[in-house]
């Protein structure tokens, strides 16, 4: 299973920044047109499976052709004003929190369906007995198809196509002397592209008429060529310092992430005596489900409501502050020993897991605040034209910052099996997450304020 999830993330990670790249060139919709086609064939073909050898290459092929985490984020902040990007951050991630409970609780109820149904005829056919995991794979394929013909019907592109961005003059800035039907004037669009227009005054607007001389914008394949060799396109990117700044941001944020999610697991299973937890596999999976049923609920309800009270980078400061606040004192839930006593008619073992669940939910909702934030950022971070290549970027480095993240599992299994006394015994990997926290927070001090606006 470790083997299959780190196939499909390196194949992701791999084609993050081309897909990114490409939809720059030709739109967004095309793009996740087509990640929504290679979920469609490679969940059917994962289904049907009969090898591992097929199953790897499934897996493989549905990371690599999967833009659509970047894209994603990438239209959202597109289809909003600056105003609402949080808000509309905070729905995507909601929802995205929701399907990491749905999806394996609905796949491992469709999985092996002879065995769990025997006295269904359906169930016990000899299909689903040749295929025993092929309703999960068809129900995704099923859902992505669902998702295709929203795409087609309900989603416009958001590109912002270099022949549509004209300047806009006031009609007293025009000379009087020129003939307005036949007054050419050479524009810059805000983003710096030089055209030349053909222009009638009208109320004071410019109305864009291209000249017949200019053709339209047309994908050569040396451009393409270029998405597939990223090397110097990355370095570009790079050299800009605010967009440099927002993928450190990010990657920063994965490794972090992916720190804790190594860490906490372990915790929660070690012995007591070993300073942890003492808890099942089974108690862990009911605590990540809760958590992230109670984060769709805030995230639909709660966190719209303030979304517009503080700007991306001061949420992401007050939520660092508040990471390593929490980093630095949950492993002491650990000390608490649940007494036999009654509170309310409730035992007090059932008070001590009410307090780690949310203890779960208030991390999760935390971490996503970081999450929304950065992201924001990201996307403030470049104009339109590269916010595709900018969202591939940090997805790629994401990916290897979250690949260096079980570094998280090797400290805490350090710590606990040296027997080291506090603060080097179990609450070494927590107080690690909260320098590190603490770390990102002054550097975030130094984040130019414009990162909280948009770049058209």
């Amino acid at each position: 299973v470790g083997f299959l999830g780190t196939a499909f993330m390196g194949a992701r990670a791999s084609s993050s920044f081309f897909w990114g790249v490409l939809s720059d060139r030709i739109g967004r919709k095309p793009i996740i047109l087509l990640g929504c086609t290679s979920f469609i064939v490679f969940q059917i073909m994962l289904g049907f499976a009969t090898t591992f050898e097929v199953v790897v290459a499934a897996r493989l092929l549905m990371g690599f052709f999967n833009p659509l985490v970047g894209l994603c984020k990438t239209v959202v902040c597109e289809v909003v004003n600056d105003d609402n990007q949080t808000k509309a951050l905070s729905y995507l991630t909601g929802w995205a929190a929701m399907g990491m409970v749905l999806g394996p609780t609905i796949g491992g109820w469709l999985s092996e369906p002879a065995e769990k149904f025997p006295n269904v005829a359906f169930a016990s056919s000899e299909l689903l007995k040749t295929f025993p995991y092929v309703l999960p794979n068809l129900f995704g394929s099923f859902v992505s198809t669902l998702m295709f013909l929203a795409v087609v019907f309900f989603l416009p592109e958001t590109l912002v196509a270099e022949e549509n961005s004209y300047a806009q003059v006031s009609q007293t800035s025009i000379d009087d002397s020129k003939d307005d039907d036949q007054l050419e004037l050479e524009l810059t669009n805000i983003r710096g592209t030089k055209v030349v227009a053909s222009t009638e005054i009208e109320e004071g607007l410019i109305n864009k008429q291209p000249s017949p001389e200019r053709k339209p914008q047309t994908v050569k394949g040396s451009s393409i060529i270029k998405s597939i060799c990223p090397l110097g396109r990355m370095y570009k990117i790079l050299c800009d310092p605010r967009k440099r700044m927002a993928a450190f941001m990010y990657s920063y944020y994965s490794f972090t992430s992916s720190f804790y999610a190594e860490v906490n697991p372990l915790w929660y299973i070690s012995t007591r005596e070993s300073g942890g937890l003492n808890f099942t596999m089974a108690n862990i999976g009911t605590i990540i489900s809760i958590s992230g049923v109670g984060l769709f609920l805030y995230n639909g309800f709660v966190f719209p409501l303030i979304s517009h009270v503080l700007t991306p980078i001061r949420l992401i400061q007050l939520t660092l502050i508040a990471l390593a606040v929490f980093y630095s004192m949950v492993p002491f839930l650990s000390v608490i020993e649940p007494q036999d006593f009654n509170l309310l008619n409730v035992k007090a073992h059932t008070w001590f897991y009410l307090l780690v669940q949310f203890s779960s939910m208030l991390q999760m909702i935390l971490n996503n605040h970081e999450y929304i934030g950065i992201n924001i950022i990201v996307n403030n971070s470049c104009f339109s034209n590269e916010r595709g290549a900018m969202n591939g970027l940090v997805m790629t480095l994401g990916s290897v910052f979250k690949a260096i993240g079980p570094l998280g599992a090797a400290a805490f299994a350090w710590s606990v099996g040296s027997r080291n006394s506090f603060p080097f015994d179990y609450h070494f990997g927590f107080f690690v997450l909260s320098i590190l926290c603490v770390a990102l927070l002054l550097y975030s001090k130094h984040l130019p304020l414009s990162l909280n606006e948009k770049r058209i």
